[in-house]
């Protein structure tokens, strides 16, 4: 993997992405066979990598974006030819699903090199593709909107050409969903009334998480977690209820916080009841919040088996590595080259 580069989406991070592959693969004298890339199409990563493969006249291979996520933790953690089931969690803010969704909340079931998504949270309309993720508040209003309590609170974060225009939107049929659990933590910080436009992403999840570890500082554990996993399916509308429902009888905002993430550790703890399963694994953005993390510990660490990043990050830097090794999985060619061939692959991904 490469040193940091930062957002692909920045011109001058673009150019220094092209001089570090150049300069990896000239210093370690590396001719790519294969190249590895995310689904989606729009990615400069993506992009750069079905150039790399026309240039070379070599395969390019679409690898969906949270099933590299949870790879790298597997291989992170010398799970990569496991066979006990171990489940990956894998919570972001983006990624292009197969169902041609945007996903970001996402339960995968890995073993014997085959993994299979068999759960997520509750699709609800992607609005405006890159601006929700820097708008709390247009992630509140997509998944909140049906509620006259959310209204009531989203009302001041808009000016009133905005909130016609939005409102038009939410009542014709989405051009595209999500999954996001990244834009689940935005929708909550921005009915809570903390952040409506954002300076940059994470920061609505991060005031979240600020606001609930004080809390709970403060008070201590929950007693009821707010209910959210249902029928083997995590729903959404049903969680911003009780959310929309505590705010309407006057809890604080920390209260809520706090409820919040202790609920989304605890509903882990029934779907592996569900599944049967004793192991979990985790990746994503979402996982950089250190309360989750711990409460998740707290909940599920003595019964259950729990694996984390322990070099890379859980955002996606880790991708590219991910990637890597979904491929050595996918195909058990990549696992044993001949003695006298090796494999070598370019891995197309975030920052790597």
């Amino acid at each position: 993997m490469s040193q940091y580069l930062g957002d692909l989406d920045n011109f001058d991070t673009q150019r220094q992405y092209k001089h570090t592959l150049n300069h990896l693969c000239g210093m370690l004298q590396a001719q790519p066979r294969q190249v590895l890339v995310d689904l989606h199409p729009r990615y400069f990563s993506t992009q750069a990598g079905e150039e790399t493969a026309q240039k070379l006249n070599i395969p390019v291979m679409g690898i969906q974006h949270h099933q590299a996520h949870f790879a790298a933790v597997l291989a992170e953690n010398d799970l990569l030819d496991a066979r006990e089931p171990v489940l990956g969690v894998i919570w972001d803010g983006t990624g292009w699903g197969a169902d041609n969704r945007i996903w970001g909340g996402e339960f995968f079931l890995y073993s014997r090199h085959t993994m299979k998504r068999v759960a997520h949270l509750s699709y609800f309309p992607h609005l405006l593709g890159d601006k929700m993720s820097k708008e709390p508040r247009l992630s509140a209003l997509a998944l909140a909107g049906l509620h006259p309590e959310a209204l009531r609170r989203l009302r001041p974060a808009f000016d009133e050409k905005e909130w016609n225009i939005y409102l038009k939107m939410l009542a014709q049929e989405p051009a595209l969903y999500t999954s996001s659990a990244g834009r689940l933590f935005d929708a909550v910080a921005a009915l809570l009334g903390l952040q409506s436009v954002s300076s940059f992403e994470g920061e609505a999840a991060m005031r979240l998480e600020t606001l609930a570890n004080d809390y709970y500082k403060q008070k201590g554990l929950m007693k009821t977690p707010y209910r959210f996993y249902r029928n083997h399916s995590f729903d959404l509308q049903l969680l911003i209820s009780d959310i929309l429902e505590d705010l309407r009888r006057g809890k604080s905002a920390g209260f809520v916080a706090a409820r919040f993430h202790w609920s989304l550790a605890k509903s882990l703890q029934e779907l592996c009841e569900h599944l049967g399963v004793q192991r979990l694994a985790f990746s994503g953005g979402v996982f950089q919040n250190a309360l989750l993390t711990d409460l998740i510990i707290r909940e599920l660490g003595a019964t259950h088996q729990l694996f984390f990043h322990k070099q890379l990050s859980p955002n996606d830097e880790c991708v590219s590595f991910g990637q890597l090794a979904y491929a050595i999985c996918k195909d058990a060619k990549f696992c044993a080259p001949t003695k006298h061939q090796k494999n070598h692959y370019h891995v197309s991904g975030y920052s790597g």
